[in-house]
């Protein structure tokens, strides 16, 4: 009886002993787990801020490229602008250079106080005093103004493809007659009658139209009679804008 106590007691030693092992065994590997579960959060803890890193680098370089094409797109906005200025500065040269041109083609009858060239509105007008033209109250054109629109017509007729307004204007004076029962007559007749002076001398008709303003687009206040003078004249107006002609009008 006292053997098998013994032997009892033991067992349950060696089985508590065993137990134990285990237990540290268990515990040990339970630590170890823990030590490698810490690890990883560490490991993914880092991992996370490498992406955060990361992710705030590429918001940077998402900002930058931004910025550089909002750069780039203001440099090709300034370009253009450089562009259309420069497109503008050619086009008021050629202008400014159409118009000497033109000016020097009439240097004798401007110089002779026959003709003015002008721009008005964007629009050649070649400026003919009326008393160059036409006596008081008449129609009938005189030598000086036939031979001032004669030289005229020699550069009226080399400008192709373009149409000219022939208007007549009057002085503030009225007229009434039974032939001209106003001054709009008499500056409507007045501009026909340099339309077909035009055309004797060789202007095609097609590029000829004939107006008349009578007193109502005065140059002067008509108040004396320098003023009235200027009032009376016969324009040939370029229809067309400087701008629009100005490239083919230099290629003469």
């Amino acid at each position: 009886m006292r053997v098998s106590t013994v032997v009892l007691s033991v067992l349950l030693a060696a089985s508590v002993a065993a137990s134990g092992v285990v237990l540290t065994r268990q515990r040990n590997a339970l630590v170890l787990a823990a030590g490698h579960a810490a690890d990883q959060e560490n490991a993914i803890a880092q991992q996370a801020t490498t992406l955060k890193a990361r992710d705030a680098r590429v918001a940077s370089l998402e900002q930058y490229i931004a910025r550089l094409e909002a750069e780039k797109a203001a440099r090709e906005r300034a370009l253009a602008d450089l562009a259309e200025l420069q497109k503008d500065r050619d086009a008021a040269k050629a202008r400014a250079e159409q118009l000497a041109k033109l000016v020097d083609q009439f240097k004798k009858l401007v110089d002779a106080g026959k003709l003015e060239v002008v721009v008005r509105h964007g629009r050649l007008v070649l400026v003919l005093p009326n008393d160059v033209l036409f006596d008081e109250g008449k129609v009938a054109l005189k030598s000086a103004g036939i031979a001032a629109l004669a030289e005229i017509a020699e550069t009226l007729k080399t400008l192709k493809d373009r149409t000219f307004q022939v208007v007549g204007h009057t002085d503030a004076t009225p007229i009434k007659t039974a032939e001209f029962p106003s001054n709009w007559e008499l500056s409507t007749v007045r501009a026909l009658a340099v339309v077909k002076l035009l055309v004797d001398q060789g202007v095609p008709p097609s590029m000829l139209m004939a107006s008349g303003r009578g007193e109502w687009e005065p140059l002067a206040s008509n108040a004396n009679a320098f003023a009235r003078a200027k009032n009376r004249r016969i324009e040939i107006v370029l229809e067309q804008p400087i701008a629009d002609i100005a490239k083919p009008l230099l290629k003469m």
